[in-house]
């Protein structure tokens, strides 16, 4: 993206790939050919201080959380006039890449367990008073295993730190509420970020802006309504998602367990009681060796 470049290198001491996230902010830096160290664009530097720190404070936040669907960070370090962060390497591929390799993961057989599994590590974190804030396809990394693992938490961290935190909008993804100073965020915005995630992946369409859906610009049909997604998905599926992309907080899940737990009773079958009328009697014998009866 335009705030950091990852790279893929090895680790010869504990002889492990890993990947380095570098703070390289691009809009305002350009790199110097000898040294290899950024250097600043006029007027670049304070835009350079601030994202620095908010990648160094994401990398506190994420040493200090513990969660297998959660990117751990192995250590960050400052050099070349920039930040850098070393993470494990994962095989996979991010989400909005997994889908153009992969179609069949946007079948709901595979989309209802990815679901589940990020829907476990939000509640983790909102747990632990975190929320992520940028949650969209090109976060989401799919293991080779079908495991989804959350990346890119600069957002989460600078919230916790008024001076760090900055307006970043993912268009289609942002919940209105996120975009105001002071505005009701909580664990009602990631979930739309992540009906918004959904709602990419099921239909193929680029979500529209919070905003402008608030305002009444977004006049398609909910997705449980529309006769093309019918075909391939269950109601309750859809009726999830509709709820969690509600442009109106007030409106969607509350929290990711109450998702969870709707998606969970939603796959669960009926339960029915099925009355059978036995004999009470029998023409044969008990065994001899036992108290039991062998019926009809």
């Amino acid at each position: 993206n335009g705030f950091a470049i990852t790279y893929l290198a090895h680790d010869e001491k504990q002889n492990i790939d890993v990947f380095i996230k570098e703070c390289a902010l691009r809009q305002f830096t350009y790199r110097e050919e000898l040294s290899l160290s950024l250097c600043l664009q006029q007027g670049g530097a304070d835009a350079l201080d601030l994202f620095r720190k908010r990648q160094m404070e994401e990398a506190r936040l994420l040493y200090s959380l513990d969660h297998p669907r959660i990117v751990s960070v192995l250590r960050a370090f400052s050099a070349l006039n920039t930040v850098y962060t070393v993470m494990p390497c994962l095989s996979g591929a991010f989400l909005d890449r997994a889908v153009e390799y992969q179609p069949a993961l946007r079948c709901e057989e595979h989309l209802l367990p990815l679901l589940k599994k990020v829907l476990e590590a939000l509640h983790h974190l909102h747990q632990e008073g975190v929320m992520h804030l940028a949650l969209k396809p090109a976060n989401i990394f799919l293991t080779e295993k079908a495991e989804p693992v959350l990346f890119d938490f600069t957002e989460a961290a600078a919230a916790m730190n008024p001076e760090l935190y900055c307006v970043v909008e993912s268009p289609g993804y942002t919940a209105t509420e996120q975009l105001h100073s002071g505005g009701n965020v909580g664990p009602w915005t990631d979930i739309y970020a992540l009906g918004a995630t959904m709602y990419h992946l099921i239909t193929g369409e680029h979500p529209m802006r919070s905003v402008d859906r608030q305002c009444g610009e977004d006049n398609a049909p909910h997705l449980f309504k529309r006769p093309d997604l019918q075909r391939r998905y269950s109601t309750g599926f859809l009726r999830s998602i509709d709820k969690a992309f509600s442009p109106f907080a007030e409106e969607r899940w509350q929290s990711a367990r109450e998702w969870l737990q709707a998606l969970t009773e939603e796959e669960a079958p009926p339960f029915v009681q099925e009355i059978i009328d036995l004999p009470l009697t029998t023409n044969k014998e008990p065994d001899a060796e036992s108290s039991s009866f062998v019926l009809p």
